[in-house]
């Protein structure tokens, strides 16, 4: 019995419509509770070392103050994180010629 379904030879997706073909889609092969830590780690560390600095720099810096720093830093590390790995990954762009317009 054959199975009609376009996913058959390829991953399954969490993705609605659930037959939607993804081509190059891949499940993800670590566990969420390992990257949960992982993640969790990479801010524990980014919290400290921006805490470091910023009481380095200024001693007397307010609790606001430091974690807004805090905060600031995180989504900058996250995006700077992200926004490598999606440069990294995708093919260059084509530059338009002068006749493309």
């Amino acid at each position: 019995m054959s199975s009609a379904h376009p996913n058959d030879s390829m991953a399954r997706h969490p993705y609605y419509p659930p037959d939607l073909v993804l081509p190059g889609f891949m499940p993800n092969e670590i566990a969420v509770p390992i990257l949960i830590t992982s993640f969790a780690g990479a801010a524990g560390l980014v919290f400290w070392i921006t805490s470091v600095l910023a009481r380095t720099v200024r001693p007397s810096i307010s609790r606001t103050d430091l974690f807004t720093a805090m905060w600031f830093m995180l989504c900058g590390c996250i995006h700077l994180f992200f926004e490598g790995l999606l440069t990294s990954h995708q093919p260059p762009l084509s530059i338009p010629g002068p006749d493309s317009f």
